[in-house]
């Protein structure tokens, strides 16, 4: 609210100045009848309508802008929690410490966490993105499903070297989209 006062203020402030500047331009009349309003009020509507439309240009793009910083934000986060999630899962996979198995579990909920703040944010905004959360959502539950397996929690089994494949064809695939949509956010 002051913030909108403020700017009334402002515009006010140019609007006379602009009308005074008008009419030091045009000249002062010498008398009531060689005064033309019309002559002096022109330029400074089209001033104001420049400022005006200035001001809400200014504006658009500065939502725009927090917007983009916003989810590029949040695709950072969520692209962390999986590097970590992932550097959980290959330790786990090659030496299947089982002290690693509820960092891995926390790791999984965390970006179930961020996939989710991602979804409400997209429903949120007009804006969609192109990697869609529920397309992050696909993939996340591809990894789990490739790194949770048959292989997870189970004493002497080990992870062969086509799951270990697939869990880090499906990360990479996951990092690849972020970064194409975090790209897209940024032009």
């Amino acid at each position: 609210m002051k913030r909108l006062l403020m700017t009334g203020v402002c515009f006010g402030i140019v609007l006379l100045s602009t009308f005074a500047l008008t009419l030091w331009l045009v000249g002062m009349p010498r008398s009531f009848y060689d005064f033309n309003l019309m002559q002096a009020i022109t330029p400074a509507v089209q001033i104001a309508i420049a400022i005006g439309l200035a001001f809400f240009v200014n504006i658009k793009l500065s939502n725009q802008s927090k917007r983009n910083e916003l989810l590029i934000s949040k695709l950072e986060q969520y692209e962390s929690s999986i590097g970590q999630l992932h550097g959980f899962a290959m330790e786990y996979m090659e030496n299947k410490k089982s002290d690693l198995e509820p960092e891995i579990l926390h790791a999984l909920k965390d970006v179930s966490k961020h996939i989710d703040v991602l979804k409400k944010i997209d429903d949120h905004f007009d804006f969609k993105l192109s990697y869609a959360p529920r397309d992050m959502e696909k993939d996340f539950i591809d990894y789990k499903k490739s790194l949770t397996g048959e292989s997870f929690k189970q004493k002497g089994v080990t992870y062969s070297t086509g799951q270990k494949n697939r869990v880090e064809k499906i990360r990479n695939r996951m990092e690849e989209r972020i970064m194409l949509q975090k790209l897209k956010l940024y032009s």
